[in-house]
C-alpha cells in the first residue's frame, strides 16, 4: 500500500487548505523526507488527516461524531480529509468531511460525510461502516494494522518491547489474525468428542443386533421356491384363458359385421336400377351444355359487325368537322406575330433612352445623398460629445470642493498624534498575539483545575466500585459450588434415561417403515382389484362401440337423401327467382325478330308463366327442417362413438399404466425391508398390520418414562448452561476487578499529572504578562492614559459580584487588577494607533486625487474648443451637398412623369410578354387540331380493315357451328335448346349419380374387410382350439369362459401375495446379514480414523483453545523476532532478540559483544533501548503487511533521546529502507535530523494566533 497525495482543511492547528503530492517533487526525487516544526505546531495532524480519510478515527484518539468533533480547528465551520493510495497498481481516493449547520462556526455540528472511489471517479460506496470495511478488504490492514505497520505514532516504538506477556499475546493475535487457532483447537476437540460418542453408539448397535439360524433360512428359501413355482404356473394358465376369450370376442365382433355389410350392399344395388332413366336424361343434358360456348362465340360475332359499322359513320362526320377549324385557328396565328412584332420595337427605344440619360442621373443622386446623411450624423456626434464633457466638467469641481474638505478634517486628527506613529505601531501585532496566549492560557488553566476536581472525584468512584466488584465475585463462587452439587445428584439417574430414550427412539425409527411397507401391500391389492374392473369396462365398451357404427350408418344415408333433396329445391327456387326478374325483358320480345341474347326468333317464355315460388319455398323449408334433425342426429351419433373410442383408448392406456404401476409397486413392496435387529427380530414373522399394532403400543408404554427422562437431561442441561454462565461471569468479574485496579493507578498517575500542568501554566502566564507590560510602556511613551485606564479597571471590577469578590483572596485580586489594567492599556493604545495610521494613509491619497482631478478638468477645456469648430465646418458642407440635390431631382421629374425607371421598365415588359403568351396560346391550339385530324384519319383506315375481317370470322363460325351441331345428333337448333336441362334439375340428379356410386363403392369394401377379417380369425381357432372346444361360439360360450379368466386371477393374486411375503421375510433376513457385516466394517474403519483424530487432540485439541493458540503466538513471534534481528544488523549489530523458552512470550537481548551474554530488555539504555524498540516497530510492520505490501511509513517523534552517533545510526537505517523502495516520513522538531534529510515539510506557527501553517508551496487557493 502506498500514500499517494493528502488533501485536509482546518484540522487541529493546521487552519486553511492545505495539498501534499508525494509523488511529484521534491518527493519524487528522494523518498525520505521530515516533518519539522516546533513542538505543538501540528506535525502529527498530517498522520491524523491520513488516518482520519481512510478509517473516520486518528491514532491520538481525537472524538469526531455528530455530537463532538475535537479536530476541526477553533471558529472555522467545516474540515475535510483525502487521500489517494495505491494497492496491487490500483488507485483509490478516499474522502471524509463534516461541516456545521449554515456554514457558521458556532453552528452545530452535521453528519459527517464519506466516500471511496476507484481511479476513473466512481463512487464504490458512501457509507461509513461499509467504507471502513471496503479499506480492510482492498488493503488487508484494518485501523490497528495500519497504525502498527505504515504509522508509528507517538509513544508507539516501545509498546511491544516494554508489554507483559498477557499485552504481548493480545498485540500478536490482533496483528496477525492468529485467532483462527483457538477455533482449530476447539474444532478438533469438539469433533474428537463427537467421533467417540459415535463408535461407542456403533458398538452398542451392533451388540444387540441377531441373526436366523442357518435351518430356519435353508426351509424359507425352500418354501419360497415353491410358492414361486405354482405362481408361475396360475400365471400361464391365467394368460392361455385370456387370448382364448380375446379370440373369441374378436370372432362374434367380425361375424356381425358381415352380416350388417352385406344388407347395406343389396339396398344400394336396388337404388342404382330405379336410376337409370334419369341417368340418359343427365348424359344428353351435359352434350347439349358443352355447345355453349360456341353458340354464344356465334353471336358475339354478329353483334361486333354492327358496332364496327356503327362507328365508321360516326368517324366520318367528325374528321369533316375538324378540317374546318384547323382554317380559323391558322388566320389567327398570323394575326398574332404582327403585333409582337411591334411591342418588341416600342421596349428597345425606352430601354436606350433610360441607359443614356436617365441612369446617370439616378447614381448623382445616390452619392449626394450618402454623403448629406454622414454630415448630419458628424454633426449629431459633435453636439452630444460636447453635452457629456460640459457635465463631467460639473462633476470634477464637486469632487475637488469634497476632496479639500476631507483633506481639512485630517490634518485635524493627525495635530493630536505622537512622533513615530508608524515605528512604534510594529509592535503592536506581537502585543495583541501575546494577549490572546495569555487569555488561552488563562482558559487552559481553568480547564486543568476543572479536570483536576473531575480526576479527584472519579478516584473516589473507581475505589467504591472496587469494594462492590470483590463482593459480587465471593458471592458468585459460592453460587457456582451449590449448582456443581446438584448437578452430581441428577448424574445417578442419567444411564438408565439414556437407554429408556435409546429404546424409544428406536421404536420411533422403526414404524414409518413397517407403515409405509403395509401401505405399499394395500397399494398392491387395490390395483389388482382395479385392473380387473377395468377390463370389465372395456369389454361393454366394445359393444357398445359396434352397435353405435350400424346406427350411424343408417342415419348416413338418411342424411345424404335429404341434403341432395334440399340442395335440389334450393337451385329451383333460384331458377324461378331469376326467371321473373326477367319479366320486363321477356315483355319487350316480338315474334319474328331476333332475341338479342340467344339470337332466336321464337319466344315461347314470352307469355304463359306460372311462379311456383312461394311453394317451393315452403317444401324447402319442411325438407330443411327434417334435413337438420337428421344432421342432428348423425353429429350426436359420431359424438358417442368418437366418445366411446376415446374412452376405450383411454381405458386401454390406463390398464397399460395400472399393469406399469402393479410391476413397480410389488417390486417397491418386495426392495422395501426393514431391519428388526436391537431385540425387534421377532417382528419380521409378523404381518405388516400386527407389525405397526406391537410398536405403536410399546411407543405409547415408554412415553411416559421418556418424558421424565426429559426433563432430567433438559435440567442437567440447564446446570451445565448455569456452570459455564457462572463460569464465564466470574471471569468477567475477575477481569473487570483487574481493570477497576489499573484505572485506580492510572487514574492517580493522571492526578499527578495535572497539577504539574497547572503549575506550568501558572508560570507561563507570568511571563507571559511581563512582557505585556514591557510593551505598553513603550507604546504610550510619554502619553497620559491614567485616567482611561482607572475607568475602564473600574467596569471591568463591577462586573464581578460580592460573592465572587469575598471569595478571593487579596493576593489573587491584586493580581487579577495589575493584569486587567496592563490589558485594557493595550486595548486603548491599539484603538489609537489605528486612527493615527488610517488617517496618515487617507491624507496620502486625498491630495493625490486633488492633483490628478485638477489635470482632469484642463484636458477636457482643451477638447471643447476643438469640438466647436468641428461643428462650423459641418454646416457649410450640408448647405451645399442640399442645393446639388435640388438640380438632380429636377432633371429626373422631366423623364420619368411621376413614376420609378423600374415601374416604366416592367410596363413595357409586360406588354411584349401578353403578346408573346397569346401567340404561343394559338400556335398550341392549332397543333393539337391538327393531332386530333391525324388520329381520326387513321381511324377511317383502321375501322374499315375491322369490318372486312369481322365479316370473314362470322362466316368461319356459323359453317362451325352447324358441323358441330350435326355432330352431337343435334337435328336443328330447336333440338339442341330442349335438350337443356333446368340447373337445379341437373344438380339434384347429378349428386344422385355421385351419392350412389360412393355406396355402392363403401358397401363393397365393408364386405372385403369383413369377409378378410373372419378369415383371419378363423385361422388364428387352431391356437385356442382347447379352451373354447367344450363351448359355443356364442355370447353364452364368451360368458362362461370370462368366468373362468377371472377365478385364476383370483387364485393368483392369492399365490402372488404369498411369494411377497416369504420373500420379504428372506430379504429382511439376508438385509440383517448384510448390514451386521457392513456395520463391524464400518466400527474398524471408524477406530481407524479415530485414531489419527485422538493423536491430534493431543497434539492441539482442547475445549477453551488456549493449547494451539499459544503455539500459535510463539511461532509468530520468533517470525517477529527473526525480522526484527535483520533489522537490528544493519541498525545495532551489537544486539540481537531471543525468545525467552522458560517463560512464555517474554523477550531476551544478545550481547554479541560480550560473548553472546543474555540480559533482560530493561537493563537497556535509552538510545539502546530506542533502537531496539525501532527494530521492533519495523518487523512489526513487515509482519502485519504479509498481505499488502507496504510502501509507505510514517514515523512520529522518539528521536529526541538519542545522541549524535545513536541518531546517526538510526538515520542510516531509514536511508535503507528509503533505498528498498519506501517513502518513509519522519516527524521531529531535532536539529540534527532537519540537517540529514534535505526534503523537508515544515509547519510553522502563527505568532500569537494559536494556528500554523504549512509551507506555501503546499497551499490550496
Amino acid at each position: 500500500m502506498k500514500i499517494c497525495s493528502l488533501r485536509l482543511k482546518n484540522l487541529n492547528a493546521l487552519k486553511g487548505e492545505w495539498y501534499l503530492d508525494f509523488e511529484a517533487s521534491p518527493f519524487d526525487e528522494n523518498g525520505l523526507f521530515a516533518i519539522v516544526g516546533p513542538t505543538g505546531a501540528g506535525k502529527s495532524t498530517l498522520l491524523d488527516a491520513i488516518c482520519l480519510a481512510l478509517y473516520h478515527e486518528t491514532p491520538r484518539g481525537l472524538k469526531v461524531s455528530k455530537s463532538v468533533n475535537d479536530i476541526m480547528t477553533r471558529s472555522t465551520a467545516d474540515c475535510l480529509a483525502e487521500v489517494v493510495f495505491e494497492v496491487n497498481q490500483n488507485r483509490y481516493r478516499a474522502f471524509w468531511s463534516q461541516r456545521r449547520a449554515r456554514g457558521k462556526s458556532d453552528g452545530n455540528l452535521q453528519d459527517a460525510k464519506c466516500e471511496i472511489a476507484d481511479a476513473d471517479g466512481k463512487v464504490l460506496t458512501n457509507k461509513t461502516n461499509e467504507k471502513v470495511r471496503l479499506i480492510a478488504e482492498l488493503t488487508g490492514l484494518d485501523f490497528g494494522r495500519f497504525t502498527r505497520s505504515m504509522m508509528l505514532a507517538q509513544g508507539g516504538f516501545a509498546a511491544f518491547l516494554n508489554s507483559n506477556e498477557r499485552e504481548k499475546a493480545e498485540l500478536l493475535e490482533e496483528l496477525t489474525g492468529t485467532e483462527v487457532y483457538a477455533q482449530i483447537s476447539s474444532f478438533v476437540f469438539e469433533r474428537y468428542r463427537e467421533e467417540k460418542q459415535a463408535i461407542e453408539q456403533l458398538e452398542a448397535i451392533h451388540g444387540s443386533m441377531v441373526i436366523m439360524g442357518e435351518e430356519e433360512l435353508v426351509a424359507l428359501q425352500s418354501n419360497l421356491q415353491e410358492a414361486q413355482s405354482n405362481s408361475t404356473e396360475l400365471t400361464v394358465q391365467r394368460q392361455e384363458k385370456q387370448i382364448a376369450l380375446q379370440w373369441l370376442q374378436n370372432y362374434l365382433k367380425a361375424q356381425s359385421y358381415l352380416s350388417s355389410a352385406q344388407e347395406k350392399h343389396a339396398g344400394v344395388e336396388h337404388s342404382i336400377e330405379l336410376f337409370k332413366n334419369d341417368d340418359a336424361a343427365l348424359t344428353l343434358h351435359e352434350k347439349a351444355v358443352a355447345l355453349d360456348e360456341q353458340f354464344k362465340t356465334l353471336i358475339e360475332s354478329r353483334h361486333r359487325l354492327v358496332a364496327l359499322e356503327n362507328n365508321q359513320t360516326e368517324t366520318l362526320e367528325k374528321l369533316s368537322s375538324e378540317k374546318r377549324a384547323v382554317e380559323a385557328l391558322q388566320t389567327e396565328v398570323e394575326f398574332g406575330q404582327t403585333q409582337l412584332t411591334e411591342a418588341l420595337q416600342a421596349a428597345e427605344s425606352f430601354e436606350r433612352k433610360a441607359k443614356d440619360q436617365i441612369e446617370p442621373l439616378l447614381r448623382s443622386k445616390e452619392r449626394e445623398e450618402q454623403t448629406l446623411n454622414a454630415l448630419f450624423q458628424s454633426k449629431r456626434d459633435c453636439v452630444e460629445t460636447l453635452s457629456k464633457n460640459n457635465a463631467h466638467t460639473e462633476q470634477i469641481q464637486k469632487e475637488c470642493a469634497e476632496l479639500e474638505s476631507q483633506r481639512a478634517e485630517l490634518n485635524g486628527v493627525l495635530s493630536i498624534a505622537p512622533d513615530k506613529v508608524k515605528e512604534r505601531a510594529t509592535q503592536l501585532p506581537y502585543l495583541l498575539s501575546l494577549k490572546d496566549q495569555y487569555h488561552v492560557s488563562s482558559n487552559e488553566r481553568c480547564s486543568f483545575l476543572t479536570k483536576k476536581a473531575d480526576t479527584e472525584e472519579s478516584l473516589s468512584g473507581l475505589r467504591d466500585q472496587s469494594s462492590l466488584k470483590k463482593d459480587e465475585l465471593e458471592s458468585s463462587v459460592k453460587l457456582l459450588a451449590e449448582v456443581d452439587a446438584q448437578f452430581d445428584e441428577l448424574a445417578t439417574h442419567h444411564e438408565d434415561d439414556q437407554a429408556c430414550i435409546v429404546r424409544y427412539d428406536q421404536l420411533e425409527t422403526l414404524l414409518p417403515n413397517v407403515v409405509r411397507r403395509r401401505e405399499k401391500h394395500d397399494e398392491w391389492v387395490g390395483a389388482e382389484r382395479k385392473i380387473n374392473d377395468l377390463y370389465t369396462d372395456l369389454k361393454q365398451l366394445e359393444e357398445e362401440s359396434i352397435t353405435g357404427k350400424q346406427a350411424l350408418d343408417d342415419l348416413t344415408i338418411a342424411f345424404d337423401d335429404a341434403k341432395s333433396h334440399c340442395e335440389h329445391l334450393s337451385k329451383r327456387i333460384d331458377l324461378e327467382r331469376r326467371v321473373a326478374s326477367l319479366e320486363a325483358e321477356r315483355a319487350r320480345l316480338i315474334d319474328g325478330e331476333a332475341c338479342p341474347l340467344c339470337g332466336s326468333e321464337s319466344h315461347p317464355w314470352s307469355t304463359g308463366l306460372s311462379n311456383q315460388t312461394d311453394e317451393l319455398e315452403r317444401e324447402l323449408i319442411e325438407r330443411q327442417r327434417a334435413y337438420n334433425e337428421v344432421a342432428k342426429q348423425v353429429d350426436e351419433k359420431k359424438l358417442d362413438i368418437r366418445g366411446l373410442e376415446e374412452r376405450k383408448v383411454l381405458i386401454k392406456r390406463l390398464v397399460d399404466q395400472s399393469n406399469e404401476a402393479l410391476d413397480r409397486m410389488k417390486r417397491d413392496f418386495e426392495q422395501l425391508t426393514i431391519d428388526f435387529s436391537g431385540g425387534f427380530e421377532s417382528l419380521a414373522l409378523c404381518s405388516p398390520k400386527e407389525q405397526e399394532s406391537y410398536i405403536q403400543e410399546e411407543l405409547n408404554t415408554l412415553q411416559s418414562k421418556v418424558s421424565e427422562a426429559q426433563g432430567r437431561n433438559a435440567e442437567q442441561d440447564n446446570l451445565i448452561s448455569h456452570q459455564e454462565t457462572l463460569k464465564r461471569t466470574i471471569a468477567e468479574q475477575q477481569h473487570s476487578l483487574s481493570l477497576v485496579e489499573n484505572d485506580i493507578k492510572r487514574t492517580s498517575s493522571l492526578l499527578k499529572e495535572r497539577a504539574e500542568s497547572i503549575r506550568t501554566v501558572d508560570e507561563a502566564l507570568a511571563n507571559t504578562l511581563k512582557t505585556i507590560e514591557n510593551g505598553v510602556r513603550d507604546l504610550k511613551g510619554e502619553m497620559d492614559l491614567n485616567a482611561l485606564l482607572e475607568g475602564g479597571l473600574e467596569r471591568n471590577l463591577g462586573s464581578e459580584s460580592d460573592d465572587e469578590r469575598d471569595g478571593r483572596s487579596q493576593q489573587a485580586i491584586s493580581k487579577q487588577v495589575i493584569s486587567q489594567q496592563t490589558l485594557h492599556g493595550l486595548d486603548v493604545l491599539n484603538q489609537g494607533y489605528k486612527q493615527w495610521l488610517s488617517a496618515s494613509s487617507e491624507l496620502e491619497n486625498t491630495e493625490q486625487g486633488i492633483r490628478e482631478v485638477n489635470i482632469k478638468k484642463s484636458n477636457l477645456d482643451s477638447r471643447n474648443e476643438e469640438l466647436m469648430k468641428k461643428l462650423a465646418e459641418l454646416e457649410s458642407s450640408i448647405e451645399r451637398v442640399q442645393l446639388s440635390l435640388s438640380d438632380i431631382n429636377q432633371s429626373l421629374s422631366s423623364h420619368l412623369l411621376g413614376k420609378t425607371l423600374g415601374e416604366l421598365r416592367d410596363m413595357f415588359a409586360l406588354e411584349v410578354s401578353q403578346k408573346r403568351q397569346h401567340l404561343a396560346s394559338l400556335e398550341q391550339s392549332l397543333y393539337q387540331k391538327n393531332v386530333v385530324l391525324a388520329e381520326l384519319k387513321q381511324k377511317e383506315t383502321l375501322n374499315g380493315q375491322w369490318i372486312s375481317q369481322q365479316q370473314e370470322a362470322l362466316s368461319n363460325a356459323e359453317q362451325n357451328w352447324l358441323s358441330v351441331r350435326i355432330d352431337n345428333g343435334f337435328s336443328d337448333d330447336e333440338a339442341w335448346r330442349t335438350s337443356h336441362m333446368e340447373d337445379a334439375t341437373y344438380v339434384m340428379l347429378k349428386d344422385r349419380q355421385g351419392i350412389l356410386a360412393d355406396a355402392l363403392s363403401k358397401t363393397q369394401r365393408d364386405i372385403a374387410s369383413a369377409e378378410l377379417a373372419l378369415g383371419s380369425n378363423l385361422a388364428d381357432k387352431t391356437a385356442v382350439e382347447g379352451h373354447i372346444s367344450e363351448i359355443e361360439l356364442t355370447e353364452e360360450g364368451f360368458k362362461q369362459l370370462k368366468t373362468q379368466v377371472d377365478g385364476l386371477a383370483e387364485a393368483l393374486s392369492a399365490k402372488q401375495q404369498e411369494v411377497g411375503e416369504l420373500k420379504a421375510n428372506l430379504d429382511h433376513e439376508m438385509a440383517l446379514r448384510a448390514r451386521v457385516s457392513e456395520q463391524l466394517e464400518g466400527l474398524q474403519k471408524k477406530r481407524v480414523e479415530f485414531e489419527a483424530i485422538a493423536t491430534l487432540n493431543n497434539l492441539v485439541g482442547s475445549a477453551d483453545g488456549a493449547k494451539f493458540r499459544r503455539y500459535a503466538q510463539s511461532v509468530t513471534l520468533d517470525n517477529l523476532v527473526y525480522l526484527a534481528n535483520r533489522r537490528l544488523s544493519s541498525v545495532q549489530p551489537r544486539y540481537q532478540l531471543k525468545r525467552n523458552l522458560q517463560e512464555g512470550l517474554s523477550l531476551l537481548v544478545v550481547d554479541t559483544w560480550q560473548a553472546d551474554i543474555t540480559r533482560d530488555t530493561k537493563t537497556l539504555s535509552g538510545g539502546e533501548s530506542f533502537l531496539v524498540s525501532l527494530a521492533l516497530a519495523l518487523a512489526l510492520s513487515d509482519l502485519v503487511s504479509h498481505k499488502t505490501s507496504i510502501d509507505s511509513l510514517f514515523l512520529d517523534e522518539g528521536f529526541g533521546t538519542l545522541d549524535n552517533d545513536t541518531l546517526e545510526i538510526a538515520l542510516d537505517a531509514l536511508d535503507q529502507l528509503n533505498a528498498s523502495g519506501k517513502h518513509v516520513g519522519v516527524i521531529s522538531h531535532i536539529d540534527a535530523l532537519k540537517e540529514r534529510i534535505p526534503t523537508q515539510i515544515v509547519v510553522t506557527k502563527r505568532a500569537g494566533l494559536g494556528f500554523s501553517r504549512l509551507s506555501e508551496c503546499f497551499s490550496v487557493i
